[in-house]
């Protein structure tokens, strides 16, 4: 079998359907791949959806488990899978129609990840946002290089021997920034990647989870989880041989750490925390961030947020003004 897609399900009564049936419908031998839902004790109709489409498709297997989030239910996923790659989906988007057997094509040059294509697509189903790499074969680090900051697991397709040989898994001590913790750790560890000039998934933005509408108990974990993550990914940087291979890294991490210091502006932190966040930085060697863009607005946002005082009373007048 050439691929498993992992698809985490809670509470996704709404979507999980056409999730599922935009990869059953491509028209592809079920002898190819297979779907596995891991149901992350929902309290909807999912359970009984899944039990329903088990009954379909004989690509189809489910897994049901009490709530734990979706590093362990991704991980319980990719344990029980026998495709020689990995695809995991999230159950509220969808693959596009007619591209599976393409990348099924792509996967047999045996390279250890691949890079596909997708776009952003808002409620209503207009694309708001197309981004394909090319069809190019790379090192990490020449991808990289590229600017190519990408920190979604979705786009990627990646060998499962890979998670198996370097023991690596999604973390599930934490929410949100899990993915990119995951991808940074298995890029280090690849030669190559392939990528596939086709946009292939369908990632639908969805308003009511922007981080403008979650608490401040949330936005706190949230932004714990974020610095735990820089913390341990420059230790993983300090390992990396090789001077360009760590400033392509480094350019990866530095705009993951520019994402972070933004957020802390445009959000209802506290000037207070924000001040004791720099300073924790500061001691995980992320701080100052390095100025890894050309584009102007990132380099003034970010002189600017390297100099504590500056930042705090740029904050501090946001918040005025809100």
């Amino acid at each position: 079998m050439k691929i498993s897609f992992v698809i985490p399900a809670y509470n996704a009564e709404k979507f999980i359907r056409k999730c599922v049936e935009s990869i059953t419908s491509q028209g592809v031998s079920e002898e190819n791949y297979e779907v596995i839902v891991v149901n992350d004790g929902s309290k909807d109709q999912t359970e009984s959806i899944c039990k329903e489409l088990a009954k379909e498709y004989r690509s189809f297997r489910f897994f049901s488990n009490e709530n734990h989030g979706p590093g362990y239910t991704r991980n319980y996923g990719i344990r029980n899978a026998k495709g020689k790659y990995i695809w995991c989906i999230d159950a509220d988007d969808y693959l596009s129609p007619h591209i599976l057997e393409s990348v099924l094509q792509e996967l047999s040059s045996n390279d250890p990840m691949y890079l596909i294509g997708f776009q952003h697509i808002d409620e209503t189903g207009n694309a708001l946002r197309k981004l394909s790499f090319g069809s190019e074969r790379m090192s990490p680090s020449e991808f990289l290089s590229k600017g190519y900051y990408v920190n979604y697991v979705w786009c990627r397709i990646i060998k499962r021997s890979l998670f198996e040989e370097h023991s690596l898994y999604f973390r599930v001590d934490l929410l949100g920034p899990e993915d990119y913790d995951l991808t940074f750790r298995l890029m280090k560890r690849v030669d190559c990647i392939k990528c596939i000039d086709l946009i292939c998934y369908n990632y639908i933005l969805n308003p009511a989870s922007l981080m403008n509408s979650r608490s401040d108990a949330h936005m706190q974990k949230l932004a714990e989880a974020t610095i735990t993550v820089g913390k341990d990914l420059r230790q993983e940087w300090n390992d990396i041989q090789g001077k360009s291979k760590q400033e392509a890294f480094d350019g990866w991490l530095s705009n993951y750490l520019y994402g972070f210091l933004f957020s802390l502006y445009r959000f209802k932190y506290k000037p207070s925390y924000i001040k004791d966040v720099l300073k924790r930085l500061k001691n995980d060697e992320n701080y100052p961030v390095k100025i890894y863009s050309t584009r102007g607005k990132h380099r003034i946002f970010t002189w600017f947020a390297n100099r504590p005082l500056l930042f705090l009373t740029m904050v501090r007048l946001k918040r005025l003004k809100a």
